[in-house]
């Protein structure tokens, strides 16, 4: 009897249907697992390369405009951003020059976290731009562009190759608006 005494955190209300709901799962485990569902080999053999999105600012320090960058980054389902020369000395001190923010991306893109040649960057200046767009409408604006550049250099006869095709975009603060 002392062993039913410590189970008294057990209601029988709350234990059926917890019961029901662990076999509800096991079952459906065994029955997908049987058919080969849940095997991944099933859906490629290959594997698949993912491009990953990097969302980069520069800021040597604190602001409220880096907050507000940051926060509406988040709200339009952009990634983590990364801070690029925070606190920084010498070379990647914005505060002695621009110049410093151009060093602190040439670091990140050179160093591990750049070594992915399909990679998608993205850099937004830490006191003045605000993210606007959803990063999907961005993405997509990006892979328009470039696909229409991309067609004119291959209209140009005796132009185009792998080589010349444009990856690269430059842009102020108003060159992905609506036109």
């Amino acid at each position: 009897m002392k062993l039913l005494a410590s189970w008294r955190w057990i209601n029988p209300k709350r234990a059926i249907p917890a019961a029901f709901s662990a076999l509800l799962v096991l079952l459906t485990y065994h029955t997908l697992s049987a058919t080969g569902v849940l095997q991944p080999s099933r859906f490629s053999s290959s594997p698949t390369k993912t491009s990953r999105f990097h969302y980069l600012i520069p800021a040597s320090e604190p602001s409220l405009n880096l907050c507000a960058n940051i926060i509406s980054g988040l709200a339009n389902r952009y990634p983590i951003a990364t801070i690029l020369g925070y606190n920084s000395e010498d070379q990647f001190n914005a505060k002695a020059g621009h110049i410093a923010k151009l060093y602190s991306i040439q670091r990140y893109l050179h160093g591990p976290s750049g070594k992915h040649e399909n990679d998608l960057v993205i850099v937004l200046d830490g006191h003045d731009i605000l993210a606007q767009l959803p990063v999907e409408v961005i993405i997509e604006r990006y892979f328009e562009i470039m696909g229409r550049h991309n067609k004119v250099l291959a209209d140009r006869p005796g132009l185009f190759s792998k080589a010349t095709q444009r990856t690269s975009m430059l842009g102020g603060t108003r060159f992905l608006s609506a036109s």
